[in-house]
């Protein structure tokens, strides 16, 4: 699956749908390469909420890969900025096995989990960016 995922991000790059797609999804609303980040790990961790990380990952994975050198950012900081915060999301038993266990054994509803999983979701992602920009920079993960 995510050797899939490479192929097509290298081919939304080659074909030039990857610039086609950073004008008509982000325009310029994130001029920023820190935006862009920030949107794409908020979108990470949202479509989580819905469905598999894995499957969150196979779907966002190639179109930033072929955004990455459009946005000027490293694709390693756009992967990241993909697969960390896709196993982030607390609110739903489809985002995480430890609640759809508590879930499915009735010691939590779903609406139990969804307030905690909440602020739980909010902070995951405000950590994430803050750290994203104050600590990948020191590690040596910057711009291209």
């Amino acid at each position: 699956m995510y050797g899939g995922a490479i192929v097509l991000g290298s081919a939304l790059d080659k074909s030039g749908a990857a610039q086609w797609l950073v004008g008509m999804v982000i325009g310029d609303f994130a001029s920023e390469p820190w935006a862009a980040l920030a949107l794409f790990s908020f979108l990470s961790i949202l479509l989580t909420a819905a469905m598999s990380n894995a499957a969150v990952i196979a779907v966002l994975l190639p179109v930033t890969i072929g955004m990455a050198q459009t946005l000027s950012i490293d694709p390693v900081m756009l992967t990241y900025a993909i697969a960390v915060p896709a196993g982030l999301d607390f609110m739903f038993p489809m985002g995480t096995p430890a609640i759809a266990i508590a879930a499915s054994s009735n010691y939590i509803t779903v609406r139990e989990s969804a307030k905690g999983g909440f602020v739980m979701f909010v902070t995951a992602w405000v950590v994430f960016n803050l750290v994203a920009a104050f600590w990948w920079p020191l590690i040596g993960m910057g711009y291209k």
